[in-house]
């Protein structure tokens, strides 16, 4: 992900065997973008993934949310300049 920039672990926990998965219902992280208009298409039409939220615009940010395969809630979020 780039040098000083934060990593991202998915454990799967799979040794534990009283583990139960819950899927988030918040957005966990965020992937961000430099076209929210054509992330949106992506994830709608060729990753076929749920929307949860549309595009919504503020002054500095646009977002949407989305499911993950797993049901997990994901955010792609673009800067406005």
């Amino acid at each position: 992900m780039g040098d000083s920039l934060p990593g991202l672990t998915l454990e799967n926990y799979c040794w534990d065997e009283v583990y139960e998965f819950q899927p988030s219902n918040q957005p966990l992280f965020n992937l961000n973008t430099k076209d929210i208009y054509k992330a949106y298409q992506f994830v709608k039409e060729e990753l076929k993934a749920e929307i949860t939220t549309e595009i919504e615009e503020f002054p500095d940010l646009a977002s949407f949310c989305f499911s993950d395969p797993d049901g997990n809630i994901l955010m792609t979020c673009m800067q406005v300049h």
